[in-house]
């Protein structure tokens, strides 16, 4: 199996779950979430550095969110720059690619370098007014 296909089945069993935890205390639904790391479930792995940084994206991705959330709460906007979210930081060698999309929400992109081509996503609309 190669890298790529590993990295993304890895997606698919860390973000799932944080995912769906996120979801209970986030004021988006389930619906609004797009899981960029689908894959099978048929795992492989044998190189526990890319689990670990797959799980680290996925980790940031979700602590991004919740960054959001209480930016939002405090500012009734999102923020479009991970310097307006301190003291969130991503971790070591991690990408965060933040695009604001129609109506005020944001696409959210993780990645890494060392897994080229994998990526953790979330979507987010704005909540409704």
């Amino acid at each position: 199996m190669n890298v790529l296909a590993r990295v993304v089945a890895i997606g698919w069993l860390v973000l799932v779950p944080r995912l769906a935890a996120s979801q209970q205390s986030q004021p988006d639904t389930a619906s609004s979430v797009k899981k960029a790391l689908p894959g099978a479930l048929e795992l492989g792995l044998n190189d526990s550095t890319e689990r670990r940084i797959a799980q680290s994206m996925a980790q940031d991705l979700g602590n991004f969110r919740k960054a959001e959330a209480s930016y939002y709460a405090a500012h009734h906007v999102f923020a479009y720059s991970i310097a307006d979210l301190a003291p969130f930081k991503m971790t070591g060698g991690n990408a965060l690619s933040i695009i604001r999309t129609d109506g005020g929400g944001y696409r959210a992109v993780a990645t890494n370098p060392a897994l080229p081509g994998a990526e953790a996503e979330a979507v987010v609309p704005a909540p409704a007014h």
